[in-house]
């Protein structure tokens, strides 16, 4: 989970934004993981309880969503 893990350690306002002054984990935006991580093609996501992580090992992309809009990943 490196780098699904990663994002989801990374410090997000309320509205899953960066911010310094924001919390991760559990305590973030993101809450607590609601699936294990599922591989489609170089795809690779977690659910969340609000939102979901994806990573593309091919592009190094990761795409990051907190209640319906997609967010800065913050790596």
């Amino acid at each position: 989970m490196g780098k699904i893990r990663d994002a989801w350690n990374n410090q997000r306002g309320p509205d899953g934004t960066p911010s310094v002054t924001g919390d991760n984990g559990s305590a973030g935006p993101l809450g607590l993981r609601t699936s294990d991580e599922n591989a489609v093609g170089d795809l690779l996501a977690s659910i969340f309880e609000p939102g979901k992580i994806a990573y593309n090992a091919k592009t190094d992309q990761v795409d990051v969503t907190v209640n319906g809009k997609v967010v800065p990943s913050g790596l």
